[in-house]
């Protein structure tokens, strides 16, 4: 439907028409022609059959067609409803010339912002389908055919004007959302030998929203009768054009152009009359040469006309649309005779692809270069077609990870899927030395751009393995109702015994055992557990579906208050830490709850601390996703606090649903003392990922500390070869996107980020990540610690020295685990590391422990270092692998 503004706008510009039907000269006329015949539709009359195919009055679940008293001609039309499948009917035209051939339309109508829908033709069961726009616009119906705008079609015996015609028209009705009147060529056929001929009339089964059929009648014309005139749009260069290749001449006073659903129109480009006659006026926008992104342009002749000439006139807009994949533009003339025109224009053209941002007609990296410069900025302010060209790929006004996967998508379609992948998994295995001799032979000139990394990503290649990921042990909605639809998809759910307040809940599922209690701010058991549910649940898809019911604890006396979650039973085993993710949400008002959620048995550690943490809350209601480790006691019972942190009362706990999961994930540990954090893979297989992010709606990051991914492959490092950093992170988000490849994560390996950690910040760090092929980000866990032990002359803090190490000391650093001459990156600095080599452990040579590689391929790397080295400092050696 029409956004508000767009209304008020249509609203004045057919008001301002519907006043010069009133005021102007009612004999004005246009020229005689030879055009169309309308017939209404009338089964009473006996013009359209079976009478049984009808009902009255309408019923929207009946599968029959019912009257409209509201609109359409002589105030009566006929309608199959959304989701009805209803008879096919026959309107006979009659008093025709016997053996007289014509062209037969349907007329019908249809909403100017949605696509209803008619089948016609002059023979039982072969038809054709039209709508409004075709298999474009905004609801595109594939292999429908676009209909012909009845308001701008040559009529001897027009429709009858309705009830609501002095409002608006005959062609055009309801001003505050109009609907258009259009025709449907059913066929050219020949009358019988009585003058009769059928036309017949189906719907569309069971469309669906946005869909129906509005009938309204019939009209015919002599068979070749060119009937109409039409627009179009070219998709290649933005050109709009009307064209009349009718006998009839068209006057105009007023143009109405307009792109509400996607502000696609560029001003600047806009051919208005105004600039070839000053008697027109520009009334939207203010400021045309200025505004590329629009969703209406209109301008009056202030009672001056230009005409559509008839015979192959046509008026040209100029190359007014921004080529993007939205394609509904309606067009709005006011006529000299005060009535209203309305047509959406025929797209001409290949459709744009919603990756094709500067509309070239590929999907390349210019267009992921213009998606990564805007990833994570406010795309909001502006048009639905702008937030396009800047990479929003699904029209949510956000450029995220969705828009990021969605390219990534299309750019392996359109280049090779996993093409560089697949060059990777073709690498040998790392003990043989011919994998040396291409890594010396990659390593001969570090001033080839590409050879770094190509060689960094050889070596992780040796390590790949399929993704996996271990299936929760629990996915609980507390207290769901009956209605399924509440509950998420895999979830198990029990309900409180009772409703409203009660002191505690008690349920079984699944062989766990799962408490719900009260606490007051002392922590004494006290208060109640009360149930709730959301009819209109809200928030950001996948993590409201679980949503809609709730329970909450709340105190009266301020901090302290909460509830506590006990689990035990099941496959729980003692004393052993799990993944545990729980469902909160907070009302979005009063400026926001903060709530803690601890592991009971553990010290009361921070499980997960509410996301909102002083910070301005929307105005609806929000749910989030919390990730943490949590650790049973002896006996294998979890234990999670959930306890509000604020000083002032009514400050609820409130809890949606839990998963418990072994340790899967990969861990976000973060270290709250140094501000050090890195990425640690704890699961039983490895994870190729190829995207993260890290928040912290607090700005707890600390982004001139980090160390990317990016930083750690070679310099200079192209946009779209290999990890490319968000250019918007800050203290609020760190993210790095990888287009053509990944890296893989083994169990237990590690990878630093640097001092990404403000010390002393909230600890409301969120991690969450996705691998080539995901959609859906997966929620990481966040650990927090005081203190790492780091294995000496691991550079990048991956728990291994090796290769990785060497590029990161080539590049300059920083280094973590740095022994000699710390903060300088020096000679010293590289023969540490070579006499590290393989080390997993804090301290020793290196050699003998864990990882260490076999005696020839050690002497090669170290051959090979010592050559680079060289090559660094003189660029002048030459032994073993020539370097140079």
């Amino acid at each position: 439907m029409f956004r508000l503004v767009t209304n008020l706008s249509l609203a004045r510009f057919i008001a301002l028409a519907c006043m010069t039907i009133l005021l102007s000269d009612q004999s004005i006329q246009r020229a005689s022609a030879v055009g169309l015949v309308y017939v209404d539709a009338d089964p009473l009359g006996g013009n359209v059959g079976p009478l049984t195919a009808f009902e009255s009055p309408k019923s929207d679940t009946s599968n029959l067609w019912g009257s409209r008293a509201d609109f359409g001609s002589n105030s009566t039309l006929y309608e199959s409803s959304v989701a009805e499948d209803s008879p096919e009917i026959t309107q006979t035209l009659t008093g025709l010339t016997p053996g007289a051939s014509y062209d037969v339309y349907a007329v019908y109508w249809s909403d100017q912002d949605e696509n209803w829908t008619i089948r016609a033709g002059i023979a039982s069961g072969v038809n054709t389908l039209y709508d409004l726009t075709g298999p474009t616009g905004t609801n595109p119906i594939p292999n429908s055919t676009q209909g012909v705008a009845a308001s701008l079609a040559v009529w001897d015996a027009p429709p009858a004007a309705g009830a609501a015609a002095p409002d608006t028209g005959t062609f055009v009705q309801r001003p505050s959302n109009p609907l258009i009147m259009l025709l449907g060529k059913a066929g050219t056929a020949v009358a019988d030998g009585s003058g009769n001929l059928p036309v017949f009339i189906d719907d569309v089964a069971s469309a669906g929203a946005g869909r129906r059929t509005w009938f309204d009648g019939v009209a015919y014309a002599p068979a070749g009768t060119v009937v109409a005139a039409t627009a179009t749009l070219n998709r290649s260069t933005g050109l709009i054009t009307i064209n009349n290749p009718t006998a009839q001449n068209f006057d105009i006073k007023a143009i109405h152009i307009e792109s509400a659903a996607s502000g696609g129109l560029n001003a600047s480009t806009w051919n208005a009359v105004h600039n070839s006659n000053a008697g027109w006026t520009i009334t939207t926008p203010a400021d045309p040469p200025n505004t590329p992104y629009i969703s209406l342009l209109e301008e009056n002749g202030n009672g001056s006309t230009i005409s559509l000439a008839p015979g192959g006139g046509s008026i040209s807009f100029g190359n007014v649309w921004n080529k993007s994949p939205y394609d509904h533009v309606v067009i709005w003339l006011t006529m000299a005779d005060g009535s209203i025109a309305a047509m959406v224009p025929q797209f001409t053209g290949t459709v744009t692809a919603n990756t094709d941002f500067n509309g070239d007609g590929v999907t390349n990296l210019a267009d992921f270069q213009a998606m990564l410069a805007n990833m994570q900025t406010n795309v909001s302010t502006g048009t639905k077609v702008e937030a396009f060209r800047k990479g929003d790929t699904n029209g949510d006004l956000s450029i995220d990870f969705a828009d990021f996967s969605n390219f990534r998508t299309a750019y392996n379609a359109a280049h090779g899927a996993g093409a560089f992948n697949q060059l990777l998994a073709q690498v040998p295995e790392p003990s043989s030395l011919a994998l040396f001799a291409v890594l010396g032979a990659l390593l001969t000139n570090f001033r080839r751009r590409r050879a770094a990394p190509l060689a960094a990503a050889m070596l992780v290649a040796t390590v790949f393995t399929t993704s996996s990921r271990a299936i929760d042990l629990l996915d609980v909605d507390i207290n769901a109702r009956s209605n399924a639809t509440n509950t998420a998809p895999g979830y198990s759910a029990f309900t409180l015994s009772n409703s409203g307040a009660q002191p505690n809940g008690t349920a079984n599922v699944n062989g766990y055992t799962i408490s719900l209690t009260a606490v007051n701010s002392s922590g004494i058991a006290a208060g109640a557990i009360d149930d709730r549910v959301r009819t209109t649940p809200t928030g950001t898809p996948p993590l409201y579906q679980i949503y809609q019911d709730f329970v909450f604890s709340g105190t009266s006396v301020g901090v302290g208050g909460g509830m506590d979650l006990n689990v035990s039973g099941g496959s729980l085993a003692p004393n052993t830490t799990y993944s545990f993710s729980l469902y909160s949400f907070d009302q979005g008002t009063g400026g926001g709850r903060t709530v803690n959620w601890l592991d009971g048995n553990n010290a009361n550690t921070p499980v997960a601390t509410s996301f909102f943490n002083g910070t301005t809350l929307p105005t609806t209601d929000t749910q989030y996703k919390f990730s943490g480790l949590a650790t049973t006691d002896a006996t294998g019972k979890l234990l999670i606090k959930g306890r509000s942190t604020q000083p002032t009362a009514g400050n609820n706990v409130f809890l949606n649903g839990f998963e418990i999961a072994p340790v899967n994930e990969l861990t976000l540990e973060v270290n709250t003392v140094t501000g050090q954090s890195r990425i640690l893979d704890t699961q039983a297989g490895s994870f190729d990922a190829s995207y993260y992010e890290i928040r912290s709606a607090g700005g707890s990051l600390n982004s001139a500390g980090w160390t990317s991914l990016d930083d750690a492959e070679a310099t200079p490092d192209p946009v779209g070869n290999g990890w490319d950093e968000v250019p918007a992170s800050n203290a609020n988000i760190l993210s790095e996107v990888n287009l053509t490849s990944k890296t893989t994560f083994t169990p237990g390996s590690s990878t630093s980020l640097g001092n990404i950690f403000s010390i002393g910040a909230a600890h409301d760090v969120r991690f969450l990540y996705a691998g080539p092929n995901e959609t859906q980000l997966r929620n990481g866990i966040v650990k927090y610690v005081t203190s790492v032990v780091g294995v000496q002359g691991d550079y990048n803090g991956n728990g291994v020295v090796d290769m990785a190490d060497y590029v990161l000391w080539r590049n300059g650093g920083p280094l973590q685990n740095e022994v000699n001459s710390p903060g300088v990156v020096d000679a010293s600095d590289y023969t540490y590391w070579r006499s590290r080599f393989g080390a997993t452990t804090g301290s020793g040579s290196g050699l003998g422990e864990s990882a260490v590689p076999e005696p020839a391929s050690i002497l090669l790397v170290m051959a090979l270092g010592g050559c680079l080295l060289t090559s660094r400092a003189h660029r002048a050696c030459r032994p073993l692998f020539a370097c140079g």
